[in-house]
């Protein structure tokens, strides 16, 4: 008895002798298949397409970034004229720039890495924010300078982004070394928490893909209130700062 034949017609065969193998629709290994993918391409598959156009882009943002560290080197020459002793914090606050840049560029190389990058941009930000609240500090002589001009004044909590209903009924505390100190705090949550939540973020990227695109909506809200509240520390700040003239 031919086996070939007989399961061609129809005969009860052992199933790895059919001559046409059964249609399978295989959906668990092309979910797995594609689940093993990211959003961006790979570095060959992207210079692949745009070839020599590649070489154009990466180019400019190469010529912005040198640009951006020449202007940086001569800012920072001609601020230290004005601020001896808060180089350090003049130093991070225009580094802002060039840091970002480069960040910016080498996503723009590597696309996959661009979690990445952004993450070294943000907390970036965030640092020179803490020390451009150093600054500002210093620009009015010092936490202590800064309390005896004030006069006993009042700390302006109702700015942005606590300017409207329901946060016109904060208090307004007087100008003191406890009010100053809880600002500096404030300010000084940010690099902390956006540098926990994007550590968090790296984290869930390495492990899965789909887990960091699951989650992250949920940590968005965390990165969002640490930015405001920051935000609203630096402008009481300067408030504070413009009061005392």
């Amino acid at each position: 008895m031919d086996l070939l034949s007989a399961a061609s017609n129809g005969v009860a065969a052992a199933r790895h002798l059919s001559s046409a193998p059964p249609e399978v629709n295989n959906a668990i290994n092309t979910t797995l298949l594609c689940h093993s993918y990211t959003l961006q391409p790979d570095f060959a598959s992207y210079f692949a397409v745009l070839k020599g156009n590649a070489w154009v882009i990466w180019s400019c943002g190469m010529l912005v970034l040198l640009m951006l560290c020449v202007l940086y080197i001569v800012t920072l020459r001609s601020a230290l004229r004005y601020w001896k002793e808060s180089c350090s914090s003049v130093a991070v606050v225009l580094a802002v720039y060039p840091v970002v840049a480069a960040a910016g560029l080498v996503s723009t190389v590597l696309p996959r890495v661009r979690i990445l990058s952004e993450a070294v941009a943000q907390e970036a930000v965030m640092i020179a924010m803490y020390h451009f609240y150093f600054l500002i500090i210093a620009e009015c002589g010092g936490t202590n300078q800064l309390v005896r001009k004030s006069e006993e004044s009042h700390l302006e909590t109702r700015v942005l982004p606590c300017c409207c209903w329901p946060c016109c009924v904060l208090p307004r505390p007087r100008v003191q070394q406890k009010s100053l100190t809880w600002l500096r705090y404030l300010v000084l949550q940010m690099p902390v928490i956006q540098g926990i939540l994007y550590l968090i973020v790296l984290v869930l990227w390495a492990e899965d893909m789909m887990l960091y695109l699951n989650s992250f909506i949920y940590i968005q809200p965390f990165i969002a209130v640490s930015i405001l509240s920051g935000v609203w520390g630096i402008i009481m700040c300067v408030r504070a700062a413009e009061a005392t003239g």
